[in-house]
């Protein structure tokens, strides 16, 4: 009981919970469709991923002011490539949260007129960009290992070595995946 206590007072745990629903209702919607379900429930249940996909951005509504101060805690470490990595990761994430918190303003009508489909792209669907960001994340612990400066290990080495290596690829097949200047 104390465990669950613990979980459930934090906020990262209740998002979690509510993203696991709203996923299990993407699923079930799906297998509702695959198995000629009535249209009426499969609309009931739409609308509940719907309602859960708000939840969740509700919930996140202070995680960017949260990811900024992690950003000006960050550059001030004295490790210089930690304090690039981390603090343009963090800048990242507070960008993708006010993104999202736009959009939740504009579903729920606080931000009329607002035009989700742009919102939605700058917040979720620049794959080029997400592509080269993970696969430069990855790249970067390789040589730090190899130079002593970050050990992570050669598990983790391998592990990010064929993460690159495997979204390199990607890209080569799709094209359209490759960052742009």
């Amino acid at each position: 009981m104390d465990s669950w206590l613990r979980f459930s007072a934090q906020s990262q745990a209740k998002e979690r919970l509510v993203r696991a629903a709203q996923y299990a209702c993407t699923l079930l919607g799906y297998t509702l469709q695959k198995g000629g379900a009535a249209a009426e429930l499969r609309r009931t249940v739409s609308q509940l991923e719907a309602h859960m996909s708000l939840t969740r951005k509700l919930l996140r509504l202070g995680n960017s002011v949260e990811a900024l101060e992690a950003a000006k805690r960050a550059i001030h470490l004295s490790d210089s490539v930690l304090r690039l990595c981390l603090t343009v990761s963090h800048l990242n994430r507070a960008m993708y949260f006010a993104c999202d918190n736009v959009l939740w303003a504009g579903k729920t009508g606080l931000i009329s007129k607002l035009d989700q489909q742009k919102w939605s792209q700058r917040s979720f669907s620049n794959p080029p960009l997400l592509l080269d960001l993970l696969k430069n994340s990855c790249d970067i612990f390789i040589p730090l290992d190899r130079l002593g400066i970050y050990p992570t290990g050669t598990g983790f080495v391998g592990a990010c070595g064929l993460a690159s290596s495997v979204l390199s690829i990607l890209t080569m097949v799709h094209p359209w995946l490759k960052l742009k200047p």
